[in-house]
């Protein structure tokens, strides 16, 4: 299979211009012609075969050691592939498609500072593929912490091509991942009004709203994902439920936030119960505020705080089961002397005697044997 996965139609057709009446080949001429035939019609087992025979009487015909890397590559053998590569730079074949494939099989090998060098190579040799080789170039250079290079060889590319949506895409990444919030946002911006339908996109320039502190205009890129990408628009209402609180608009955060509460992710789901538990008890509505948070749990959220939070609210009202319910998922090893005396007496007058021990030795380590704890002690003995 190909092994071209940089994500541009990089190289052309590795055998353009090469079906020719091969001849002083030391009677091989009808050989190398039947490889062609046979890779034209993408039986590259048989070329390879017939082209291993070609090379061996000839070793010095470096058009054939081309031909049979591509032929190797094409069926995923990339070690000999790479040497049959070799072999022909060695012998002075030099062009953009072979140097490209070459770097791309370095590349997959972790070998990047090799791909760098081959692509540089390839560079001024593709013709009309030098674009798609620059970036590909660009991508190299990020790999291996070269970004300057690789900025100004996007910029470059810009220039000559500014109604590129992918450059400016690729340029926008480069920018986002070094912070550079502003000139990121500038160029995805770009990238989606150029039309790029990358799914990604709008999420991405909705993280730098939020990033750059302008929850309104990431709140109408949120939606903007919930139209374009139904795989994502749970998470993407989630976020934009975070920012309607940050603005302090929190009905707008609650309808939405009650929508994600139906959801089938359960992740989602628990945030969501998570931070309407969280409204709630800003309000003062305790009681709301512990059944969202037990929801939350139910659908595996987890958030000591806002358990120790409610728990406590609820010891002080006497209200041992909510208590309970909500200090039961505190560590057993917690040192907080106030918290391991609310969660035990909780569970004490609910019943739930079992899940005190372990709190108990955690206290009585950190405490010793005081009045509390003897009194525990009797009563988990009674």
């Amino acid at each position: 299979m190909p092994l071209n996965t940089w994500g541009w139609k990089i190289f052309r057709g590795p055998i353009a211009g090469w079906v020719f009446l091969a001849s002083g080949l030391a009677g091989y001429e009808a050989e190398y012609n039947q490889a062609i035939e046979h890779y034209t019609g993408k039986r590259y087992d048989e070329a390879a075969r017939l082209l291993q025979g070609v090379v061996e009487e000839n070793p010095d015909l470096a058009e054939a050691y081309r031909m049979l890397g591509h032929c190797h590559a094409q069926l995923g053998r990339t070690d000999r592939a790479r040497a049959a590569f070799i072999a022909a730079l060695a012998h002075g074949r030099v062009s953009a498609d072979m140097l490209g494939r070459l770097a791309e099989i370095e590349r997959d090998a972790d070998r990047h500072v090799a791909a760098v060098n081959l692509l540089r190579q390839a560079a001024p040799l593709g013709g009309a593929d030098n674009k798609e080789i620059g970036v590909v170039l660009a991508q190299a250079l990020v790999r291996i912490g070269a970004t300057a290079e690789a900025e100004a060889i996007y910029l470059e590319l810009r220039n000559a091509a500014p109604a590129d949506s992918r450059v400016a895409l690729r340029l926008g990444n480069l920018y986002r991942h070094q912070d550079r919030h502003a000139d990121a946002l500038t160029m995805l911006l770009t990238a989606y009004y150029l039309g790029n339908e990358t799914p990604a996109l709008p999420s991405l320039i909705a993280e730098l709203y939020a990033a750059m502190a302008d929850p309104e205009e990431a709140v109408a890129w949120y939606a903007v994902v919930i139209d374009t990408d139904k795989t994502e628009n749970v998470r993407a209402a989630l976020r934009r439920a975070h920012l309607y609180v940050e603005s302090d608009d929190f009905d707008q955060a609650e309808r939405l936030l009650q929508s994600i509460g139906d959801s089938d992710d359960s992740d989602a789901r628990g945030d969501a119960h998570a931070l309407l538990a969280r409204l709630e008890l800003n309000r003062g509505n305790i009681d709301r505020a512990a059944n969202y948070w037990r929801q939350a749990v139910d659908a595996g959220f987890q958030d000591d705080h806002m358990s120790r939070a409610l728990g406590t609210l609820f010891f002080n009202e006497g209200d041992y089961a909510a208590a309970a319910s909500c200090l039961a998922s505190i560590p057993a090893g917690s040192a907080d002397p106030r918290l391991l005396y609310a969660a035990m007496t909780s569970l004490m007058e609910t019943g739930r005697k079992t899940e005190v021990w372990p709190r108990l030795r955690s206290y009585v380590a950190a405490y010793g044997m005081d009045e509390y704890a003897a009194e525990v002690v009797d009563r988990l003995t009674e």
